[in-house]
């Protein structure tokens, strides 16, 4: 069965991005050598989900860092043509967008990408079946805040570099 994966790189004071969006703060974080699990993520994935911003974000960054994987962007707004057709728009109830992509995934998961507002939602509505967290050694002081539930998690791992993965299974709050 798809689960929905909330895998999110936040700031030891709880930040996903600066208080103008930006996630340059991550890149002094990952290499050829690290990607602090990333490639096997990445590959256990059959659909992603994310808000309009991150989506406009990761056009930003050159081609689109996901490839063929299915792609919903949760959106309002024009955002014009995908630039692949492995993109789609949808708005509308969060859980009815969330069964559309794990239906779209099958054996799969699914990312919830980001960003804040759409976590938020799908953490409102009970909706994450798990939470990847990435505690980044840095503090932004101010930025975009992901409000994060209390939760147990099942598994802490720290990197060399200071970097916490937690992964934790659904929502306990």
């Amino acid at each position: 069965m798809s689960k929905l994966i909330l895998y999110v790189a936040v700031s030891e004071d709880g930040f996903i991005a600066d208080k103008d969006g930006g996630v340059g703060w991550l890149d002094p974080f990952g290499s050829e050598k690290q990607d602090y699990g990333y490639g096997e993520f990445i590959k256990s994935l059959g659909a992603l989900i994310m808000g309009s911003t991150t989506y406009l974000q990761c056009l930003s960054f050159g081609d689109w860092p996901y490839g063929d994987i299915p792609s919903i962007i949760c959106t309002h707004k024009d955002l014009g043509d995908a630039p692949k057709e492995s993109i789609s728009f949808a708005q509308g109830d969060i859980g009815s967008i969330v069964k559309q992509a794990k239906e779209t995934a099958g054996e799969k998961d699914v990312w919830l990408v980001g960003g804040a507002h759409l976590a938020a939602q799908c953490i409102e509505k009970n909706l994450i079946d798990q939470f990847m967290i990435f505690t980044m050694p840095v503090k932004l002081g101010e930025g975009i805040a992901l409000p994060l539930p209390s939760f147990e998690s099942s598994e802490t791992h720290t990197y060399d570099d200071g970097i916490v993965r937690i992964i934790a299974p659904l929502c306990n709050f």
